[in-house]
Formats: C-alpha cells, structure tokens, sequence
C-alpha cells in the first residue's frame, strides 16, 4: 500500500481516502485468505469468485476494484506469477435511479428559499433545463443569446423558455443596478 500512497515510478500517487478504502475493503478478504494460503501465489480466480458471489452491489464493486488494485500492483512487481483477478467478470455501474418530481412541498420550499434574481435563475435553470450545479456557476454572458431566445449550458445550445427569459432579463436587470460598469463576463 505504501506504492499507493507514494506513486511508482509509473503510477500516481492515489487519495488517502482511496487507500483506506481498498484497506477496508480487502482487509477481510485477506484475513480469510490468510487462514488457508501461505502466500499470494496460491490464490486463484475460484477465490476471486467465491468472494464475490457473497457481496452484492456497492461493497462488492469496491472489494473487486480493491482486490485488483492488489493483484495488479503484485503482478507488477513479481509477487505473484498470475493474476487471479484478469479474468474476473467486471462488475458494471448501476444504472441511475429515475429521476423523481418534487412533491409540491419541495417545490414550495424551492421557491420560497430562491429570494434574488440570481437564486431563482438558478432555480429554474435546475429545474426547467436540468442543469448541473457547476454548469450554473460556470455560466457566461455569452453563453445567453436573449435575442435568438437561445441559451447554451455545458456546450449545448437549447431554446429559451418564457420562464427563463423573463428571469434572465430580472438577473440582467439586478445585475446592471448593483454592478453598472463591471466588465466580468459571468
């Protein structure tokens, strides 16, 4: 693990975080292994198996990605002649949960929290054009086309709603009140 935490001559450094993770995740998994190998060598892809088949979900994905960080690194350096987790089946990402409406309660507590031009233009850019929180902040001047009613977020462009065109032109507005000769572009 030290290779981890202080890179290889062909590896970065990873994240303590990351290497406590693994730690975590292969620790059992080598304490079981322990019990009945002398040595890493003598572990095999029906172990890899094995542990596997007894986890499922998010753990397991994380055990696996553990354990092959492991074998991988003992490959590299001679440890072990073979890597038992090759062959391994890859454990796939789960498919995003569905996207849920807001109770109208949410969406009381939305509107009520959004008090600025500003707060609400968010609002309704996370709202109405499902726009990420970084896609918001990263938001240019130019990236508004008022008199195309065309508005482009993370590089795609899309129509401008009446909803969002009134509150852009009330951000404008606010914007040019507190700041009249700025020169930002955000």
């Amino acid at each position: 693990m030290r290779t981890l935490a202080d890179g290889g001559p062909r590896s970065h450094p990873r994240k303590v975080g990351t290497i406590r993770r693994y730690l975590r995740c292969a620790h059992p998994v080598l304490l079981d292994w322990s019990a009945r190998y002398d040595h890493l060598r003598e572990v095999h892809a029906g172990d890899i198996a094995a542990v596997a088949d007894t986890m499922r979900g998010h753990p397991r994905r994380q055990t696996l990605t553990a354990l092959r960080s492991l074998m991988r690194h003992c490959r590299k350096t001679g440890t072990i002649f073979a890597d038992p987790t090759a062959r391994a089946r890859r454990v796939s990402r789960p498919e995003d949960s569905p996207i849920l409406p807001l109770t109208p309660a949410q969406l009381a507590d939305a509107t009520r929290a959004a008090t600025t031009p500003a707060a609400r233009l968010a609002l309704a850019l996370a709202a109405v054009h499902a726009a990420r929180p970084r896609t918001i902040r990263m938001l240019h001047l130019t990236d508004v086309d008022l008199g195309n009613r065309r508005l482009t977020l993370a590089g795609v462009a899309r129509p401008l709603d009446e909803l969002t065109h009134r509150l852009v032109l009330a951000w404008l507005t606010d914007r040019r009140a507190r700041w009249p000769h700025t020169t930002t572009r955000t």
